[in-house]
């Protein structure tokens, strides 16, 4: 693809400037391959004639192979800057992806003096709206569905089972039924302890220990051959983005911890791996559900920005 390709697409759909093109997906996250497809994001300046009439796309995507997903594969998003500056005031995830594109030299394909004016400000662009994240962080671990619930369950028990590595105490089972009364895979029965049906009745730290894990692995070796390399890949990716965000205020473009969502993705990780991976970030959900600043009210700079660029 050449600039003139992208100019091509857009004249069939807008008469419009291309203000700025990077890379976007895996080639964005630097979890691409050798077969992986190509995709873009296109940011356009509508012509001052349908801007004032608002006869122009705000979005559209162009695909040009009908083998999804395959190397041979482009997919391209196109964005007016009166939407991507909408949508990035409302914290959407790929606008916020987008903004954070703009300080990686290694993925933008094409910029002109629009990328002057982002980098520039910065500041004012990223509002920390992480409403719009957060409902996809959810999501996403919906998406991982049982598997996340159940076995975070385990391993949440492996966390509290490290406060008595030097032996349990007598009243055990008593202090494991009040705190994990809530949970849907860990009980109580006859004075045994039943994780998902698999009952542990003689209890020594180092036999629950080496029981459970045994458990992680055979349960999880079984589950990992049916599972999905995107639902096992997409979850952890978008909970380190976030911690990464929450903690840094900022995404650094390819992703720092790319090596491990490759491995992640080609399944060379044991299953239990990946969820430990995803539970140890799962704090970002947390701080996403208590930070009152996902509900603040939509920045007027932005306003002042589209009305900007209507006018230049």
């Amino acid at each position: 693809m050449n600039l003139d390709n992208f100019e091509n697409i857009l004249r069939e759909k807008a008469n419009a400037e291309i203000l700025y093109i990077t890379k976007s997906g895996s080639s964005l996250y630097g979890t691409d391959n050798e077969n992986s497809d190509s995709d873009y994001v296109v940011i356009y300046k509508p012509n001052f004639r349908d801007l004032i009439f608002g006869s122009y796309e705000k979005s559209f995507s162009h695909n040009t192979s009908k083998e999804k997903n395959s190397k041979d594969d482009i997919d391209i998003y196109f964005i007016s800057v009166q939407e991507f500056f909408d949508k990035l005031n409302k914290g959407d995830t790929n606008s916020i992806e987008i903004l954070f594109s703009f300080f990686s030299r290694s993925v933008i394909y094409y910029n002109n003096t629009f990328y002057d004016f982002v980098t520039k400000n910065y500041n004012k662009l990223f509002t920390n709206n992480y409403e719009s994240l957060y409902r996809y962080y959810t999501s996403q671990n919906e998406r991982f569905g049982g598997i996340h619930s159940k076995y975070s369950e385990v391993l949440k028990m492996f966390d509290f089972l490290w406060n008595y590595k030097e032996g349990l105490p007598e009243d055990f089972l008593d202090i494991v039924n009040e705190k994990f009364k809530d949970f849907k895979h860990i009980n109580i029965i006859d004075g045994s302890l039943v994780v998902d049906k698999m009952k542990f009745k003689y209890l020594s730290y180092d036999v629950l220990f080496n029981k459970l894990d045994k458990y992680l692995e055979d349960r999880l070796s079984k589950i990992e051959i049916h599972s999905s390399q995107k639902g096992l890949y997409h979850f952890p990716r978008i909970s380190l983005m976030t911690l990464e965000l929450l903690e840094t205020n900022f995404i650094k473009f390819p992703f720092v911890y790319a090596d491990t969502l490759k491995k992640v993705k080609r399944l060379e990780l044991p299953l239990s791996k990946v969820i430990k991976i995803s539970y140890d970030a799962h704090q970002a959900s947390e701080k996403l559900k208590n930070n009152e600043i996902i509900y603040q009210d939509k920045n007027k700079v932005f306003e002042l920005f589209s009305i900007l660029y209507k006018l230049i």
